[in-house]
């Protein structure tokens, strides 16, 4: 599921936009297209190179990762961030897949994480 054109079809949202330290892919309607749950990518590294992996995390106010055994170039922390993220933004992140809010209006709206280590 992490493959090149499933990501395209992802809102790319920079640690600029959701002040947390590492970038999100974010379901803007794949999930209706490609028939699986709702979730985001997080990008499992730091470095932004082309090699990287992506960590599939449910949208729900219990997100889970969707991935077992995966090796995490992240940290804790920026996990737990991710989830807090996901749980406080959920029903935006919904509306955003639902395609009941644009993205001008998503970004607008989201509940940033506030402590940011740039």
């Amino acid at each position: 599921m992490d493959s090149v054109e499933e990501l395209m079809e992802y809102m790319w949202l920079r640690p600029n936009v959701t002040h947390l330290n590492i970038d999100v892919f974010v379901d803007d309607g794949a999930y209706i297209r490609h028939e699986h749950e709702l979730l985001l990518f997080v990008r499992n590294g730091y470095e932004k190179c082309i090699n990287e992996s992506f960590i599939p995390i449910s949208i729900s106010q219990n997100p889970v990762i969707l991935a077992n055994g995966m090796i995490y170039n992240i940290s804790n922390d920026d996990i737990i961030a991710v989830k807090d993220f996901i749980i406080t933004n959920c029903c935006l992140l919904q509306a955003l897949a639902d395609r009941t809010i644009g993205q001008i209006d998503f970004v607008q709206s989201l509940s940033l994480y506030k402590t940011v280590k740039f």
